[in-house]
Order: C-alpha cells, then sequence, then structure tokens
C-alpha cells in the first residue's frame, strides 16, 4: 500500500507533521476501542494501548473504520472537553451541552421567526431587557409587555401572562429534563439552561408558539446605528 509505505517511511525520518496527525488518530482510535470495543481484534486493541505510533501501520483495516454517527459523537466529546476547561478558567460555575446535531426547527417556517427563535438562545438579542442595559437613552425601559417584569428568554417563556402559563408550565418541565435536574430553582439558575434545550423538538415548537404571538410584539429588527448629534 503506497500510502502506508509513505506514513512508514515518514515515521522513520521523524517527520513532526505525520507525527502529530498521528497522535490524533490514536486519540481518536483509544476512544473507538472504549465504546466500540466489540469491533476490534485483540491485536488492534493491544497497538492502541501501547501508544507506540510506529506500530500504527500495523492496525487492520476494521479497527479503522468509522461512521458518521462515531466521527459525530467524537467531535462532541472532545468539544465538551475543551469548552469546558476554557469555561472553567474564565470562572463559569457550569458548561452548556454542545451538539453536532442540528436545531429542530420545522420547515416552513418563517425566517423572523427562525431569527426571533434563535435569539432566545443568547443574551444579546432584541428584547427589552438586554437593549435597555445595552443603550437606556434610547430604550427606556427593560420591561415586558405584560408589566411583571424585565423581558428576557426565560421571562417570555416562563412568566409572561401574554404568553400564558399553559406554555410556561410545560417549558419549566423541559428546562429541568434537559439539564437533567429535578429542581426548578436550578433549571432557571443555569445560564445556559434554554440553550441546552435547544435540540429538544416540543422545545422548539413552544418557543415558536412565543415568538409568533402577534399580542408580545417582538421586535424583529433595530437601528443599532446612533443618530447624529448637532
Amino acid at each position: 500500500d503506497i500510502h502506508q509505505s509513505f506514513v512508514i517511511s515518514q515515521l522513520q525520518e521523524g517527520n513532526s507533521t505525520v507525527q502529530y496527525y498521528l497522535r490524533d488518530m490514536l486519540k481518536f482510535l483509544k476512544w473507538k476501542s472504549e465504546y466500540f470495543y466489540a469491533t476490534m481484534n485483540k491485536s488492534d486493541l493491544s497497538i492502541i494501548t501501547g501508544n507506540d505510533l510506529s506500530l500504527l501501520p500495523n492496525l487492520s483495516q476494521e479497527a479503522c473504520k468509522y461512521t458518521k454517527g462515531m466521527a459525530e459523537r467524537f467531535t462532541e466529546e472532545l468539544w465538551q472537553e475543551n469548552i469546558q476547561n476554557q469555561l472553567a478558567t474564565e470562572g463559569w460555575p457550569t458548561t452548556p451541552k454542545v451538539s453536532c446535531s442540528p436545531l429542530p426547527i420545522p420547515l416552513g417556517v418563517k425566517r423572523d421567526s427562525e431569527v426571533l427563535l434563535i435569539s432566545l438562545l443568547y443574551k444579546q438579542n432584541l428584547l427589552n431587557s438586554f437593549l435597555f442595559h445595552l443603550d437606556r437613552n434610547r430604550w427606556n425601559s427593560p420591561l415586558c409587555i405584560c408589566g411583571i417584569e424585565e423581558q428576557d428568554a426565560l421571562h417570555l417563556l416562563t412568566n409572561c401572562e401574554v404568553v400564558g402559563s399553559q406554555v410556561g408550565e410545560r417549558v419549566l418541565e423541559l428546562l429541568k429534563l434537559c439539564n437533567d435536574t429535578q429542581s426548578e430553582i436550578e433549571a432557571i439558575g443555569n445560564p445556559f439552561s434554554i440553550l441546552n434545550c435547544s435540540r429538544d423538538p416540543q422545545f422548539i415548537e413552544l418557543c415558536l408558539k412565543v415568538v409568533e404571538n402577534d399580542n408580545i410584539k417582538l421586535r424583529k429588527t433595530i437601528n443599532l446605528q446612533k443618530k447624529k448629534q448637532y
């Protein structure tokens, strides 16, 4: 095999680039051997656990096979590990759940509704609370149209009288489910609670019901350019 011969020759010459990529490959193979142990024979497992890069070309073709599902799962684990380390150094008490899966937004949803829905997942959005704290001279109130409290995503989805308690109660149940807790306080206290629900189809449907409620009168666009003063 020409590729195998090339790898072997480059390892013998001490090519650092090839060594780098083989270490990445070895990391995947170790992960695969942990979760898909039955797909590997004893010889392959011995090579993988031995950590000797020079023996990797001796692996069987079956050991090196992977599926799209494997690649996505492995990517998610690496991603989760990296973001957890990054946010821990920044002092965050928790981290969001990463996912390679697309948002389960139904086909046919209007672009405006889709933009408003996605904006609920982040603090920087078009809701009164964020805009008021961004520039109090331009937006004079953080309150929701219902008048109960500041209009942020959590309020709209769980505690807005205009939206209604039926939606709010169901959203709270999903927040607890998606954040692996039985505590409502813990669920709404997690800064990533809404983001962690973003791959749940029921949650997305409820979000669409909220953003498409004409009685709330949500902004669809804003002009961030400040007026010139003469």
